[in-house]
């Protein structure tokens, strides 16, 4: 973000003064409070889309499909070929 570039939201001013509140708390602003927990809030999110969880049960069943042998499909097989030769072109 350019350093002349601000991001203005509207709050009520129970909200605003919820934020000053923690922000006094944790010996923040309430602009380094807001920023600090956007970061952190936007990085959970993004952890969210990259990381799954699974049961015990779930896990074996994703291992074992995992060591099984690819299954060879023909159509597949020949597409991608046609891509690759397009693309090399």
């Amino acid at each position: 973000m350019a350093k002349d570039e601000r991001l203005m939201v509207r709050v009520t001013r129970e909200q605003l003064d919820l934020f000053k509140d923690a922000a006094d708390l944790q010996g923040q602003t309430v602009s380094d409070f807001a920023v600090t927990t956007l970061i952190a809030k936007a990085h959970d999110v993004m952890a969210e889309q990259r990381v799954f969880r699974v049961s015990g049960e779930r896990w074996e069943e994703l291992l074992a499909r995992l060591d099984e042998r690819p299954t060879v499909r023909p159509n597949l097989a020949d597409a991608l070929r046609m891509h690759s030769k397009r693309v090399s072109q």
